[in-house]
C-alpha cells in the first residue's frame, strides 16, 4: 500500500488599514500623528523591513516590525507641513508575504500658527489628553526639547498593554497622536472604561489616565 503524507504552506498575509490614512490638521512646522494598523491574517510570522513615504512631509514611526500570525500591531504615522495646505503622500509597506509590497494613502492639512519668535521648548512633556472623557478617539500632545527615543503606550486596568502609540527615535518639536475605537482598527471594540498611558523620553517619566465612554 502507498500512503500520502498530509502537509501545508504557512505564508502570512498583511493587511494594512485604514487607507486612506487622515493624519488630520496641525500648525505648519508642528507633528501630528496617526495609526496605521497592521494586520497579520496568515500563518506564519510577518516581518516588514520597510515603510517609506513618497512625501518626507509624512514618515512612520516604525520601519521595521515582526508581527506573529493572526496577530495585530501598530504604527505611528507622522505628518510636519512645511506650509499651509493639503498634503498627501503614499506609504509603501514591504514585507516578506506574497503580496507585498502594499501601498496606503495618507493625507493631512497644514494650517499657519502665529509663535512667539525666540521661544523654544525647554522640556520633556506629555499632556493630559482631549477630550477625557472620550468616546470614539482622543488626542495625546507632547513636546521634546530634543531628539529622544521615545515610547507611548495605553495600558488596561488589568496592566495588560492595549497599544503601542509612539516607538522609536524622533526630534525635537510638539506631536499628537490619536487613541481610542474610531483612530485604528486594532483598537475596534475596546470595552469602556479606564485606561492608562505612559510615556517615556530622554530619562522622562510621566502616567495619566483616561476615560473611553460609549
Amino acid at each position: 500500500d502507498e500512503s500520502k503524507e498530509g502537509f501545508s504552506i504557512t505564508v502570512p498575509y498583511l493587511m494594512a488599514s485604514p487607507s486612506p490614512l487622515e493624519v488630520g490638521t496641525t500648525g505648519v512646522g508642528a507633528v501630528r500623528g496617526g495609526a496605521l494598523t497592521m494586520v497579520n491574517g496568515g500563518t506564519a510570522a510577518l516581518a516588514v523591513t520597510s515603510v517609506t513615504s513618497s512625501d518626507a512631509q509624512f514618515w512612520a514611526g516604525r520601519t521595521k516590525l515582526v508581527v506573529a500570525a493572526g496577530a495585530t500591531d501598530t504604527v505611528g504615522v507622522y505628518y510636519r507641513p512645511v506650509a499651509a495646505g493639503y498634503d498627501s503622500a503614499t506609504l509603501t509597506v514591504v514585507g516578506d508575504d506574497p503580496g507585498s509590497p502594499h501601498t496606503v494613502h495618507v493625507t493631512g492639512r497644514g494650517v499657519p500658527v502665529v509663535g512667539v519668535e525666540g521661544v523654544g521648548l525647554t522640556a520633556f512633556a506629555v499632556w493630559p489628553n482631549r477630550p477625557n472623557p472620550f468616546v470614539g478617539r482622543t488626542e495625546i500632545r507632547y513636546a521634546l526639547p530634543q531628539a529622544a527615543r521615545v515610547s507611548l503606550e495605553v495600558y488596561d486596568l488589568k496592566g495588560e498593554r492595549v497599544g503601542v502609540l509612539v516607538a522609536g527615535e524622533q526630534g525635537p518639536g510638539e506631536y499628537s497622536v490619536s487613541f481610542g475605537p474610531e483612530a485604528g482598527r486594532a483598537w475596534r471594540g475596546l470595552p469602556a472604561g479606564m485606561y492608562f498611558y505612559r510615556f517615556r523620553a530622554g530619562g522622562y517619566v510621566a502616567t495619566r489616565r483616561m476615560v473611553l465612554m460609549y
